[in-house]
Order: structure tokens, then sequence, then C-alpha cells
């Protein structure tokens, strides 16, 4: 029987955002500990959770929501950085880290206004400049590896195309189940039926949760969402003339080549036997991580030689 250790890690072991509920839930019922779900992105292993809950361990309780999010902040390579799909959270890639190599860093890119940090992007290129920003204080220069699902894939196209253009390289540019026409989104959707179920489950599947923490995350995160679905209606791709590896989920209506007007590389397209919203679990994350691994090594050494 594999045994879990003090210091393995929660998501490195298939955790994910809906397990994070269901175990803060009985932390709180069985030891009566008001553990918020944030504390476990933060402190995912048991070593890091027992200085936490005695008060050993500095309190970044904002760092989940931040827009900026470190999944894996350690490494020597060129960091992957992971945009959001529409409900605004890029927790979901934490699964991801562990299929890839030993030293990648990893980030997630989110939504601004979850964290109270400013308002929710007003226009696409707001939120292009901003992720840009965020992503230099940590790379200063190419090349940039960009991974997004949904309407984080479309972002991360966006992205490419604008460090492109101020001449810096892409070193590897993934989407997962991502469209460039969002036009046939209703203008009058219905929140509580258009919604990532994924979000509902986060903030509403646990009854032992913090009724007050539940509607605080729950107004923020649907307040991102109506403002990304307005976003993504006024999302119009930019060029970017790389390749890009594209990731198809098993129920998707998306045509991969409606991108190729948008990109004068080649689209490297990867079927998997998960559905939109099941691109986040363990076995989809693992499908993705062995191809998005095998690019990052043929990235790096290129990135070797080059030097």
């Amino acid at each position: 029987t594999d045994r879990v250790g003090r210091n393995d890690n929660f998501f490195m072991l298939g955790g994910h955002s809906l397990l994070v509920v269901k175990l803060t839930g009985i932390v709180r019922s069985r030891l009566g500990l008001d553990m918020k779900m944030r504390t476990l992105f933060e402190a995912p292993t048991i070593a890091e959770l027992v200085q936490r809950i005695c008060g050993k361990s500095a309190d970044n309780s904002e760092v989940a929501f931040n827009v900026l999010l470190p999944l894996k902040s350690k490494g020597n390579r060129s960091p992957v950085f992971c945009i959001h799909p529409i409900f605004g959270l890029s927790w979901s890639f934490f699964g991801l880290s562990k299929h890839l190599h030993s030293e990648q860093p990893l980030f997630g890119l989110q939504s601004r206004g979850i964290n109270g940090d400013g308002q929710p992007a007003s226009s696409i290129g707001e939120m292009v400049q901003d992720y840009m920003d965020q992503i230099v204080k940590v790379q200063s220069q190419g090349p940039y590896h960009l991974l997004g699902w949904s309407f984080g894939g479309s972002i991360a196209h966006s992205l490419a195309a604008h460090f492109e253009k101020l001449g810096e390289t892409v070193g590897l540019l993934t989407l997962l189940d991502s469209t460039p026409d969002y036009s046939d989104i209703p203008d009058d959707i219905d929140v509580d039926q258009g919604r990532d179920l994924y979000t509902e489950h986060l903030v509403r599947s646990s009854d032992n949760s913090s009724i007050e923490e539940r509607k605080a995350l729950w107004e923020k995160t649907q307040h991102v969402y109506r403002n990304n679905l307005r976003l993504a209606k006024q999302f119009s791709p930019s060029f970017y003339s790389g390749d890009m590896v594209f990731f198809r989920a098993a129920d998707s209506a998306v045509d991969p080549s409606a991108w190729a007007q948008f990109t004068q590389g080649k689209i490297e397209l990867h079927a998997i036997d998960w559905n939109h919203l099941e691109m986040d679990k363990p076995g989809s994350l693992e499908e993705i991580g062995r191809v998005v691994a095998v690019k990052l090594e043929e990235s790096h050494q290129r990135q070797t030689l080059d030097v």
C-alpha cells in the first residue's frame, strides 16, 4: 500500500479543487479548525499545514487569489505560464506539475478582482497587458511557454502574438480546447446555466465550509465570470506566426482548424478522452502533461544549443 509522507504534496498526489473543498470541510467538522480552502493551496504538504495551523508560518492568505499564482516557483528552466479558463482561477493547473520535469517552474495567471486587487479587466487588451507585466516580473525575456484552457487558451494565443511583436520568442503555445470565436455566446446568458460546473462545486459543494467564505468567493467569482463572458464576446484573435499544440476534448464542438487563419505555423492536434469540463482532472492532466513535457524538453534542448 502506498504511504503518504509529511512532505508529499497534495496536488502532486492527484488532489484537485473539488477535493480541497471536501478536505477543508472534514478538517472543520472533525478537528474543529477553521481551515480555509486557500490554506491548502498555500501549504499543500502535511508538514506545511502543521506549521500553518500552529501559527509558525507567515499567513499569505491572499496568495491563492493573486493575479500571479506560483504553482511551482522553483526550477532552473523557463517557466510555463497557465492562463485561467473563463471563471478566472488557475488552481486547476496545480496537478500538471507532477507530469513535467522536476526543474520546471509553473505559474498561473488569474483574473484581477477576485483578490480585491483592483477591478476586473475592462478589455482584452488590458487583460493581455496586465498578464504580460506579470510574466515579465518572473521572466524578463523569452522563450515564453504559454498554456491556456478554454478562454485562457485564447488569451494565451494573444499573449504569444504580443510577445512576438516585441521581438520576443515563444517556446511553446498550448491551447486546451479553445476557440477563436465566441460570437455565439448569447447576450442574455444565465450564469446559473452557463457557469462552469467546476466553479459552482468549488464554492458551494461543502456544507461544512464557512458560509461567509463561500458567499464572498462566490460573489467574487461570479462577477469575474460575468466580466470574462463579456470580454470573450469582444475577443478578436491577433496573428501569431509560430506553432501551437492543441488539445481537443472528447465532447468538443471546437474546430482546431479555425485557428489556421491566425497562426502561420503548424497546429499539432491531440484528441483526449476527457470532456471539456474535465480537462483539470488528474487523468486528463496526465495525458496533457505527457505531451507538454516532451514539447518543453524539445524547447529546452533548442535553448541550450542557442546559448
